[in-house]
C-alpha cells in the first residue's frame, strides 16, 4: 500500500484584500499536492473579505476560515500556525497567487533531502520577471551561512511565501512587535534552528508588489529605527553562525536607506521643511556614518550619493528623491 503523503498546512492571513482575494482562493484550491489543509486567518476585514472566505470554505472542504480581532500580519500567522495540524507549514498572502505544483515540488524536495526549510524561487508580477536561485543542499548551518551573502542580497530569505518549513523549527513564531521586517526576522529565527536547508531553483510563487495604501508602503516614523534593529538582528545571526565577511550589510542598509528617502519625499505629505530636518536626524545616526568608511563595494551611484549624504547636500537629495 503506498504510503500517504505528509498533511501541508497552508496558512493565508486576510486583511481587506478583496479585490485580489477570490483569484488567490482559487490558486490555492487548485494545487496538485494530496494532502493540504488551507487555514484562513481573517484579521477583522471589513472591506467583504471575509464573506469571500465563508464562500470557499462552502466550497472546498479542507479550507477552515478563523476570525480574530485586528492585531496585524504577523499575529494572524502566528494564529494559523497554532491552529495548524500539518508535519510542514506553507505561507501564502492573500494578494498573491501560488503556483499548482508549488507544495508538491517543496515536499518532495523535503522529503529527499530530510531537510528542515526548502527556499524556492518566485515570480515577481510588476517586474514580470522570475527570481530563480542556483538548486543546493546545505548539510548544516556553516554551509549555509557560506552563501548566506548571496541568497541574502538577492532577497530570497526576507519572505515566507517562497518557502516550506518543518513545523518544529517555527514553534517560535513571527514578531509582533514590527511591523516591517518582521518576515526577516522571522527566517532568521528559523534557518537558526534548522539543521539542513535545500534551495529548489524552481519557481513556485507570484508575487504582487502592492500600490501605495497598504500597511507595507505607507511612512513611519520610526522606519530608520526600523532598519537599524533589522541591520542588528542580520548582524547578529551572521555573527553567531560563524560568518565573517560583512560588507553584503553597509549594501543592504544603503538600499533601504534609499527606500527611506523615497519614502518620505513622495509618501509621507512633509513639507521641504520637515524633510530636510529629517533627513538631517537620520544622517546623524552613527549606523548611517559608518558607511562612509565601508569596504563594501558600492557602485558608482551609490558612492555618489554616500557623497552628498556625507557633506549633508540636502537641496540636492531632496531634489533627487522628490
Amino acid at each position: 500500500m503506498q504510503q500517504a503523503q505528509p498533511l501541508v498546512s497552508v496558512i493565508i492571513p486576510v486583511y481587506n484584500s478583496r479585490k485580489r482575494l477570490a483569484a488567490c482562493l482559487d490558486h490555492v484550491a487548485a494545487m496538485d499536492y494530496p494532502n493540504l489543509e488551507v487555514i484562513i486567518v481573517d484579521d477583522c476585514s471589513t472591506d467583504g473579505s471575509l464573506e469571500i472566505c465563508r464562500t470557499y470554505e462552502k466550497k472546498v472542504p479542507y479550507f477552515h476560515v478563523i476570525t480574530k480581532k485586528n492585531e496585524g500580519v504577523s499575529a494572524a500567522r502566528n494564529r494559523g500556525i497554532k491552529e495548524a495540524h500539518g508535519k510542514y507549514i506553507q505561507f501564502v498572502d492573500s494578494d498573491d497567487l501560488v503556483k499548482k505544483e508549488a507544495a508538491s515540488l517543496m515536499v518532495k524536495r523535503m522529503e529527499e533531502d530530510k531537510s528542515d526549510v526548502v527556499i524556492a524561487g518566485y515570480h515577481d508580477e510588476k517586474a514580470g520577471k522570475d527570481h530563480l536561485p542556483k538548486a543546493a543542499v546545505y548539510a548544516d548551518q556553516t554551509a549555509f551561512i557560506k552563501d548566506f551573502p548571496k541568497l541574502f542580497s538577492s532577497y530570497f530569505l526576507h519572505v515566507p511565501w517562497n518557502k516550506l518549513y518543518r513545523r518544529e523549527v517555527i514553534e517560535k513564531g513571527f514578531p509582533t512587535d514590527l511591523d516591517k521586517g518582521e518576515d526577516l526576522v522571522f527566517n532568521l529565527h528559523v534557518f537558526e534552528r534548522a539543521g539542513k536547508i535545500s534551495v529548489l531553483s524552481e519557481s513556485v510563487y507570484q508575487y504582487y508588489n502592492i500600490e501605495t495604501g497598504s500597511l507595507s508602503f505607507r511612512f513611519r516614523e520610526n522606519a530608520m529605527e526600523i532598519e537599524d534593529r533589522l541591520r542588528s538582528e542580520v548582524e547578529a545571526f551572521y555573527r553567531r553562525c560563524g560568518g565573517k565577511e560583512e560588507a553584503f550589510l553597509d549594501v543592504f542598509y544603503l538600499n533601504s536607506i534609499k527606500n527611506k528617502f523615497y519614502d518620505l519625499m513622495r509618501r509621507s505629505g512633509k513639507t521641504d521643511s520637515q524633510c530636510k530636518e529629517q533627513i538631517k536626524s537620520w544622517l546623524a545616526m552613527p549606523s548611517v556614518q559608518k558607511l562612509y568608511s565601508s569596504k563594501a563595494d558600492f557602485g558608482k551611484k551609490d558612492k555618489i550619493l554616500l557623497f552628498f549624504m556625507k557633506h549633508h547636500n540636502y537641496r540636492i537629495l531632496m531634489k533627487y528623491y522628490r
